[in-house]
């Protein structure tokens, strides 16, 4: 005879072995690592290594000694780093899938302190949401924070805050500072907390609210090395000062590689606002306070790509407050159990034939090809694309013609917009290629470049991964 009670608690141990079992051949098979961790690794190894931040552009060679711009997450980059160096690829994986894992506990914690039952099926939706769309980054701890806010916020409005909560609030606002200009959501929560106060519970109680404004800008400011810099990061990015004016191709291409990262999300974010406005409509909650919060947030979609994971977030986190999904049909409900148990042996069949590879080769198909070209060229400089440039870096030590394009968008528009006209076409390169000294171009193959570099007396040698191409001039020849 079956224990019921006994399979209850056990669905969603199920679901999360599931989810941790997905995360791993999602890993292995296609890794969700971020264009920019190649920058980050190579600029939190400088960080440290040094035990400060930089004060001008180290690897910018385009602007040599340019002065450094706080961007906000120096200390992520080096969490990042120290993490590779120390546990290697593995190490990456395990703080991907653990920033997800504290994001999705988070948000459980807050509904059931603010009085809700979380839908498990919502939960589960958020979980896959987030494996698919929340890549590995420096900054991606904007979740988990944000999760964390919202569970603050379901204490202190039922009243059951303590003093060592407080002390945690602080410590985590600390550590969110160093981590990413995102933790200025803090703030920005703390107002709506005031606005949309759940007056049926208790009158607001203004001097912990007070505290609570207080302490992320106190918290910044003894966190950060050089608090007035970081504030000016905060503010650059909040009003979107380091978006370039001259799109790079391979960036936004990267961004929007297929339809999965184009219409697809939208089509998921669109869904998500009906089934809640629906389910809202139907069950007259959650109160509103959690609709104040969740719904600009997701929002955020509809501002740039980068965005997606914390605008799916919310939605799914909003539609956990209304509690489960009503199944009309028996069948349909009785089933529902047994698919993560489906799910585990299917991906379980798949493992066995799946290699597991995480290494820097793996996860950087051109980290290999990059340093096996980059050993046969004389002195110089590589040009390799902007989005690449970390990689390369990375792989061989050897300066590349830009190898950090945050500071380029914010601190030098013009030299950016300049480098962008040559890499798209729109400006002569052989001059430029003399000028700088460039020895070899690694670029994916790109009619428009190579027109130019034709023109320029250069000559494509070898073919590598991603359709990416070695030109060299044609008297400079790598494998004489």
């Amino acid at each position: 005879m079956i224990n019921k009670p006994f399979v209850r608690r056990s669905i969603p141990w199920l679901y999360l072995a599931a989810w941790l079992l997905w995360m791993w051949w999602r890993w292995n098979t296609a890794p969700p690592v971020s264009v920019d961790i190649p920058e980050t690794i190579h600029l939190g190894q400088w960080v440290l290594a040094h035990n400060r931040f930089p004060n001008h552009l180290h690897w910018v060679w385009g602007v040599p000694q340019g002065k450094w711009l706080a961007v906000g997450w120096e200390a992520g980059s080096a969490v990042v780093f120290a993490v590779a160096y120390q546990v290697g690829f593995w190490g990456l994986f395990v703080l991907w899938a653990a920033s997800q894992l504290l994001a999705i506990k988070l948000t459980q914690l807050a509904i059931r302190w603010a009085g809700y039952a979380p839908s498990l099926g919502a939960l589960v939706g958020m979980a896959l949401l987030l494996s698919i769309f929340q890549p590995l980054v420096a900054a991606m701890w904007v979740i988990p924070g944000v999760a964390f806010l919202m569970y603050d916020a379901a204490i202190i409005t039922t009243g059951h805050s303590r003093f060592k909560h407080h002390l945690a609030y602080g410590a985590v606002l600390g550590a969110w500072a160093w981590l990413s200009p995102s933790v200025i959501i803090a703030p920005i929560l703390t107002v709506v907390l005031i606005l949309f106060w759940p007056s049926k519970i208790q009158s607001r109680p203004w001097a912990l609210l007070v505290l609570r404004a207080a302490i992320w800008p106190v918290a910044a400011v003894m966190t950060i090395p050089h608090p007035l810099s970081w504030m000016s990061a905060v503010l650059r990015y909040v009003s979107g000062g380091v978006t370039p004016k001259t799109p790079w191709p391979s960036v936004t291409t990267l961004l929007h590689p297929n339809l999965s990262w184009t219409a697809l999300p939208n089509l998921i974010w669109f869904s998500l606002l009906v089934l809640a406005l629906l389910q809202g409509a139907r069950l007259r909650k959650p109160h509103l306070l959690w609709w104040a919060i969740l719904i600009p947030l997701s929002l955020l979609n509809w501002k740039e790509a980068y965005y997606t994971p914390l605008s799916l977030w919310a939605l799914t986190a909003l539609i956990a407050f209304m509690g489960p999904i009503k199944f009309q049909s028996r069948a349909l409900s009785l089933f529902l159990p047994l698919v993560p148990i489906v799910f585990l042996v299917l991906i379980a069949i798949k493992d066995i034939n799946t290699p597991v590879r995480m290494t820097a080769s793996r996860i950087f198909p051109r980290y290999t090809w990059y340093r096996q070209m980059s050993a046969r060229f004389p002195s110089g400089r590589i040009w390799v694309p902007l989005t690449e440039g970390g990689i390369f870096t990375m792989a061989t030590g050897r300066s590349t013609w830009l190898d950090n394009r945050m500071q380029i968008w914010d601190a030098y528009p013009t030299f950016y917009a300049r480098s962008a006209a040559l890499a798209t076409g729109r400006a002569p390169l052989g001059p430029w290629l003399d000028q700088h000294h460039v020895v070899a171009v690694l670029w994916p193959e790109r009619p428009l470049q190579a027109r130019q570099l034709t023109l320029a007396g250069w000559i494509a040698v070898a073919h590598g991964p991603g359709s990416y191409q070695l030109w060299v001039p044609r008297t400079e020849h790598p494998h004489r």
